[in-house]
């Protein structure tokens, strides 16, 4: 069963945080075979939950998440698409952090699997992502990598059935990528200009047809105006050094 819900709290929940008023959208499976996204400690403008759409991804119990019991599987053609919403991208001075769980099966049917992006028209209507319209982050069988305005940054090598945590911190000075809490890569200021309104968030593929992710999600989380490794009240804070440790269990309220 694949069912979207709101402010669904999951059993087991141990109060480690994450979900505050910079919180945009966290989609993840709830330990009960429903896919939810739970942003319910948000500043989000209430569009997006009816707005959000199920192409076919399940929640999986051969390869539990963080929850100890399940998570998103996305089958090589399967992808979630919440349209039309300001908060996944403005052409402002705004810091974001794109942080999720992820386990990639190789043998996708793109070279550029989509994991999480925004466009600026649906793919319907076949006109998005020319200039700086987009962004996204892909998969391409071996490694991640980010993409806006058809730049490249952050790219790091995976293995093929294995989790990882995966954060992104976009600033208008520079992008921070962090593998498994491990910082892997700073740029300084990078050419990337995030789309301004009327976005499609997709998760799971790209605007390509064809181009769809093959493995499993969990935990996606999008923060608009915070660096979380700079947010004190974040599982994610780093008080000293580079590197923090992901969060063994689910963000919470």
């Amino acid at each position: 069963m694949s069912i979207f819900s709101h402010g669904i709290v999951p059993s087991g929940d141990v109060g480690i945080g994450g979900n505050d008023g910079n919180t945009v959208m966290l989609l993840r499976s709830d330990g009960a075979g429903s896919i939810i996204n739970d942003n319910d400690g948000s500043n989000h403008n209430g569009a997006h939950s009816g707005n959000t759409t199920n192409y076919g991804v399940t929640a999986s119990t051969s390869v539990p998440g963080v929850n100890g019991v399940d998570s998103m599987y996305f089958n090589n053609s399967s992808y979630i698409q919440i349209t039309d919403d300001a908060d996944y991208g403005e052409k402002n001075n705004t810091s974001y952090t794109i942080d999720f769980r992820f386990r990639g099966i190789d043998g996708g049917s793109g070279s550029n699997n989509g994991v999480v992006g925004a466009y600026k028209h649906s793919i319907a209507g076949g006109n998005c992502c020319y200039g700086d319209n987009f962004w996204t982050t892909q998969y391409d069988g071996g490694g991640l990598h980010f993409n806006s305005n058809a730049n490249t940054y952050g790219s790091m090598a995976v293995n093929a059935n294995q989790w990882y945590h995966i954060c992104y911190v976009l600033t208008s000075s520079n992008m921070r990528v962090w593998k498994d809490g491990v910082l892997v890569s700073t740029t300084s200021n990078p050419g990337y200009t995030l789309v301004d309104n009327q976005n499609d968030m997709y998760i799971g593929r790209t605007w390509v047809n064809g181009d769809y992710m093959y493995g499993y999600l969990d935990q996606v989380r999008i923060s608009k105006g915070v660096d979380r490794t700079a947010d004190s009240n974040d599982p994610l804070y780093i008080a000293s050094g580079t590197s923090f440790t992901p969060p063994a269990s689910e963000y919470t309220t």
